[in-house]
């Protein structure tokens, strides 16, 4: 008989209520299969089918990136968007409700605007393969000229060793050579400044992102902690809320921990590109953000007529003393972060990843260009 096996009927029953821990939902969006997506196929075949040999892969993993941009784009809308509901639904619950859902919805907001900043940082790591595609691209035309003429001589050789074309052919050789030489060494050095710089600019994002967001979410769950959770009996009232200073206190300390928050890592030097020019992101000028304001004027009118005390939190949001119960008949207004929410709409107008030899100043035959460096 086993000795570790239990047969007591005892191990049948429920563990106690003190014992037992909150099962987590089920996901309902998990599928037991995955569909490919079909957009992502497409791009990179379509980066494979007109793209130089030697710079497939690189041209890929570039378009792979550009929709992990997009998808980034897509994230920080919609973690804003739910941010603001959030604080429009605590809007008529409980004052304590109310108050903690509105500066924890603050605090998410917060985290979508860290997103934000994480999509300009992530195109620049983008731009910097990219100047490595470019150059993977250029040389393989000096490659196969060399490899092209190398076979050109060995045929005349076989049918005409006494040609005089085989001096012209042999000097040709010789500078294509030379070209073949030069490529390689400013592919090898670009590529290994290029791939580290572009690593640093990707490590040291992602390590901001994280460490900011690790600090929003401390936050917020110091507000949560004040929430009383403990059951009441019917009729019981539940005692008064008083954390209001206590929850805006933690908002301006995490502002203000982001804002002094300072990377380990050394700053990294600008981009450039083989001529030594600077490289610019694409995302940085082509954005639109549109900043939209809503009852702005009239909640700064509302404040200067009542005397309600205003304070301003950072640069992003700005709250003012409300009060939380509302007359019979008063006009409904929005929650402190509707009245400065932000409407963010990006634009991007990138298309780029053409294909490379179909760009000006990228024909075949023509290298070295005057800059490798594709518009991101």
């Amino acid at each position: 008989m086993n000795s570790s096996r239990s047969y007591s009927i005892h191990t049948l029953r429920a563990p106690p209520t003190s014992h037992r821990r909150q099962e987590v939902p089920r996901s309902t969006t998990k599928r037991n299969f995955k569909i490919p997506r079909m957009g992502t196929q497409v791009r990179t075949n379509h980066v494979g089918m007109f793209t130089p040999e030697m710079a497939k892969r690189l041209a890929a993993l570039v378009k792979m990136e550009k929709g992990m941009l997009r998808t980034y784009e897509v994230l920080a809308d919609e973690r804003k968007a739910c941010a603001n509901q959030l604080s429009y639904w605590g809007e008529d619950c409980d004052d304590d409700i109310s108050d903690i859902s509105d500066k924890i919805g603050v605090l998410l907001y917060q985290i979508g605007e860290q997103e934000d900043h994480m999509i300009d940082k992530h195109d620049q790591y983008r731009v910097s393969l990219k100047t490595i595609r470019n150059i993977e691209a250029n040389v393989q035309p000096a490659r196969q000229r060399k490899e092209k003429l190398l076979n050109a001589i060995y045929e005349m050789r076989q049918r005409e060793p006494d040609s005089p074309k085989l001096i012209s052919m042999e000097q040709e050789l010789v500078r294509e050579e030379a070209a073949c030489l030069v490529a390689d060494a400013q592919l090898t050095n670009i590529t290994r400044e290029n791939f580290k710089l572009a690593m640093n600019i990707n490590i040291s994002t992602l390590l901001e992102h994280s460490e900011k967001i690790a600090v929003l979410c401390g936050y917020a769950k110091k507000i949560l902690d004040l929430l009383d959770d403990t059951p009441i009996t019917p009729g019981e009232p539940r005692p008064i809320y008083d954390g209001y200073d206590i929850t805006k206190d933690y908002v301006l300390e995490a502002e203000k921990e982001v804002s002094n928050w300072q990377s380990p890592f050394v700053p990294s030097e600008p981009l450039t590109d083989i001529d030594g020019l600077p490289i610019q992101s694409h995302y940085q000028p082509e954005y639109q953000r549109n900043y939209t304001r809503y009852n702005e004027g009239a909640d700064r009118g509302n404040r200067q007529q009542n005397n309600e005390p205003g304070y301003v939190t950072g640069t992003t949001h700005t709250y003012t003393g409300r009060s939380y119960e509302r007359p019979q008949g008063e006009e409904f207004q929005p929650n402190v972060l509707q009245d400065t929410q932000y409407v963010d709409n990006f634009e991007v107008g990138e298309e780029d990843d053409l294909d490379v030899e179909s760009q000006p100043g990228h024909e075949q035959g023509s290298y070295p260009p005057q800059s490798h460096a594709v518009a991101a």
